[in-house]
């Protein structure tokens, strides 16, 4: 339980590269809108309520395509939206309606 206080600096510092997210997500009035930055074929999307999944569709999208999905339609509840391209997990993101 020694605690040890690391002082200079790093001979090898962590260099981050830049990360460009594939799809960027907004949320307007219980309408989710999701802005594909590049092409995917057959791409999932599941929509869950409350950990229940209550839509699942597949399309494939060019870059700069947007697909909106209207959640209010379904009702109060927290979301989560997955999108998922060749069995994996793209992109995820939780909204409270």
């Amino acid at each position: 339980n020694d605690i040890i206080t690391l002082t200079g600096n790093p001979d090898n510092p962590v260099r981050k590269s830049p990360h460009k997210p594939y799809i960027i997500d907004s949320m307007d009035n219980g309408v989710c809108s999701l802005t594909f930055m590049r092409a995917f074929d057959n791409a999932e999307i599941r929509i869950y309520q409350n950990g229940v999944l209550i839509n699942q569709n597949y399309s494939s999208f060019k870059e700069g395509d947007t697909c909106t999905l209207d959640l209010q339609k379904y009702g109060e509840g927290e979301y989560t939206i997955e999108v998922y391209c060749g069995g994996n997990i793209i992109f995820s993101s939780s909204e409270q309606i």
